[in-house]
């Protein structure tokens, strides 16, 4: 881990393919995150001569890319196009927010990590489609906001959203770094609470290795 962290401090293209070569020595798979979104917000053109560069020097190293449960159809297709492209596996990913389990997930017989892995190095996965998926991003995305600002009385001493928050530079709850002693959320009556968390069952599985 210091090593990583010492090539993200200090990039380094020959570093890389040492550290990548290393690891893949390992009991695991790479996966590159949905290679067609800028979160650098470099411009989308520079973004894909990074990436065409990146896949030109380590390439070899990238045994999957992922399809984000978080992001439009729009742009995981363009990683379907890209791994069909590069002769790479797909596997499920996304970010994790608020309560709702992740919109796409892998199945597979597998009984340990490491036999996971070696299924997708080898070309075989399967992704599930769960059903919010379908729904509009903008409303999963509103759902997930009502979830975190909302009162959560099981969660034990971290009830309040501000509680459950945390700011890095003061490496501490939110509340404890606030000027006033506690930040509060006063949502508007029939505004982000109204979203509806109602979710339909159908899914869809879709096989998305190689070969």
């Amino acid at each position: 881990m210091a090593a990583l962290a010492n090539y993200t401090r200090r990039p380094d293209a020959a570093l890389l393919q040492e550290l990548l070569g290393g690891l893949d020595s390992e009991s695991g798979a790479h996966c590159s995150e949905p290679p067609d979104v800028d979160q650098a917000a470099i411009g989308l053109a520079r973004h894909r001569v990074a990436l065409r560069n990146l896949i030109e020097t380590v390439g070899d190293w990238i045994h999957a890319l992922e399809l984000n449960g978080l992001r439009p159809w729009r742009e995981n297709r363009l990683v379907v196009d890209l791994a069909r492209d590069l002769h790479r596996t797909l596997v499920s990913g996304g970010d994790r927010h608020g309560r709702e389990p992740n919109a796409l997930i892998n199945l597979t017989n597998a009984a340990t990590f490491t036999e996971f892995a070696d299924e997708v190095r080898s070309g075989c996965s399967h992704v599930l489609f769960l059903p919010q998926y379908r729904e509009p991003l903008g409303l999963r995305v509103l759902q997930t906001i009502c979830e975190i600002l909302r009162d959560c009385p099981d969660l034990g001493g971290r009830e309040k959203w501000t509680d459950r928050v945390f700011y890095a530079p003061r490496d501490g709850e939110l509340n404890r770094c606030h000027p006033r002693g506690r930040a509060e959320a006063r949502p508007r009556p029939g505004g982000l609470y109204a979203a509806s968390s109602s979710r339909e069952t159908a899914a869809c599985s879709v096989p998305c290795g190689y070969g």
